[in-house]
């Protein structure tokens, strides 16, 4: 189970990574 939890947190992280990443990038889209 702790290996899941590890698991489960590192995909969080990637996913909310991902999307900050893309909101970065529509908002210099916008800008220009």
């Amino acid at each position: 189970k702790g290996a899941d939890a590890l698991f489960e947190a590192s995909v969080r992280l990637l996913v909310d990574g991902a999307e900050a990443g893309l909101a970065i990038d529509n908002n210099h889209g916008r800008q220009s």
